[in-house]
């Protein structure tokens, strides 16, 4: 993230042109509006004036004792670069694979008044670091001398859109809009990023070069999406454990031996299968529903039985596995479609069936 912000000649320069009657001016976008329109946008001094603006322009330059090389035939670029000279912060931050990095640093005449970088918490996201960078400019800016007028140039739509509400839920976004209200000299307007100037790379080195060797910066707190993440991985820990070493559904065990939220496609006649609590009689007669544990066939009449081995069922029949391979059998038949099917059939063809499924 880029932020320029500077005392600029330009803010002079648009008071001297409004002094002298002037009723047209240049934007950023390089369109040409009226002054009564200024509200709307922010003046810079990059644009080509016409031969007569250019002259008189030259004139206030000449005024301000500015050495400029600005010819009155050529555009005012180098009003831009010498405003930036006069004072400018950069501001950028930087996430890499070794964290989360963001600096301010300040020239001022040539020279780099002022540095500041900090290191995050490799869990912060950049948004985080573009408002803590924001935040540590607009508190220089706010120190600075009344009188002068500080503009800051941010290249993320985002931390601006977010101090600039008043009633943002990001505690950082507050503090910016606090500031920025209590100084209405300090304007934020947004510019392209990397710009290629010199102020830019050193700041996005310094950005780098927090995010392994800068002080450690724990004010910013952690994103909720992160504590949820933390939440959410305790919990899934914490049940997992519960599920392997509990007592009950043992035999859903064998076949689901991992906990997850998300959903099963199961229904109701697949859960009376593979818990083998249903319309069974040696599960009614575990729980002395019944006399007997025999079907009508003459089988014990459990899940595998009516699957595998009743007359009644024979429709849905499928291959019987090996006494040591029954739950390896159960979880293949869990996991395959046509096999779902059957066994939805059977369970659905014993419920409406029970008198089949007793004791002669």
């Amino acid at each position: 993230m880029l932020v320029c912000l500077f005392t600029s000649i330009i803010f002079q320069t648009r008071k001297k042109l409004e002094g002298g009657n002037l009723t047209c001016g240049f934007y950023e976008d390089g369109s040409r509006k009226s002054l009564q329109a200024k509200s709307k946008s922010n003046y810079c001094g990059e644009n080509i004036f016409s031969k007569e603006w250019r002259q008189k322009v030259l004139v206030v330059l000449q005024r301000n004792n500015l050495k400029t090389r600005c010819n009155v035939g050529e555009n005012l670029n180098c009003l831009k670069r010498q405003s930036i000279l006069k004072g400018s912060c950069h501001i950028l931050c930087s996430k890499t694979e070794h964290g989360v990095g963001a600096a301010v640093c300040v020239l001022t005449n040539d020279i780099w008044a002022y540095q500041w970088s900090a290191k995050l918490n490799d869990n912060n996201t950049v948004f985080q670091a573009e408002l803590t960078a924001l935040h540590e400019a607009v508190i220089y800016a706010s120190h600075l001398p009344n009188h002068n007028t500080s503009k800051i140039h941010a290249d993320n739509r985002a931390s601006i859109m977010a101090s600039s509400n008043s009633k943002s839920t990001n505690d950082k976004a507050r503090k910016i809009f606090k500031i920025l209200f209590s100084n209405p000299r300090i304007k934020v307007s947004w510019v392209k990023a990397h710009a290629g100037n010199i102020g830019n790379e050193r700041a996005d080195q310094l950005a780098k070069d927090a995010t392994q060797h800068g002080q450690p910066y724990s004010h910013t707190k952690l994103p909720k999406p992160h504590i949820k993440g933390l939440l959410r991985k305790r919990m899934l820990e914490e049940w997992q454990t519960s599920w392997k070493n509990g007592d009950t559904g043992r035999k859903i065990f064998n076949i689901m031996p991992s906990v997850s939220l998300r959903p099963t496609n199961w229904i109701r006649e697949d859960v009376i299968f593979f818990s083998q609590h249903g319309p069974f009689p040696a599960y009614l007669k575990r729980f002395h529903l019944s006399d007997s544990d025999y079907c009508s066939c003459g089988g014990i009449g459990t899940a595998l039985h009516y699957a595998t081995e009743c007359i009644y069922t024979v429709s849905w029949h499928m291959r019987k596995p090996a006494p040591n391979f029954e739950q390896e059998w159960l979880k293949r038949v869990a996991n395959n479609l046509v096999s779902s099917q059957k066994i939805r059939g059977i369970i659905k063809f014993i419920s409406e069936n029970r008198d089949l499924s007793r004791p002669p």
